[in-house]
């Protein structure tokens, strides 16, 4: 699952040791892996680099195609 996401690199590690991106990541493939119908999320991109916001619309984007689950996003930005 965290390969699909691009964490495969930090599955070992603590997520202590994580920075804030890869935690957030980290924090979708876990939502991801128990299957959800619905996922809610609030200011997913918040504090983020375009170039990470840019990668989380990508992935958030894509989990409809992985597991078949609705996204809904709520962010002042996200356009």
């Amino acid at each position: 699952m965290l390969g699909a996401y691009g964490m495969f690199l930090v599955s070992g590690l603590a997520v202590a040791t994580l920075n804030a991106f890869e935690r957030r990541m980290t924090e979708l493939a876990r939502c991801v892996a128990g299957r959800p119908k619905l996922i809610l999320l609030d200011e997913p991109g918040a504090g983020f680099s375009q170039v990470e916001v840019a990668r989380l619309r990508s992935v958030i984007g894509g989990i409809a195609g992985v597991i078949g689950a609705r996204t809904f996003v709520i962010d002042q930005t996200w356009i």
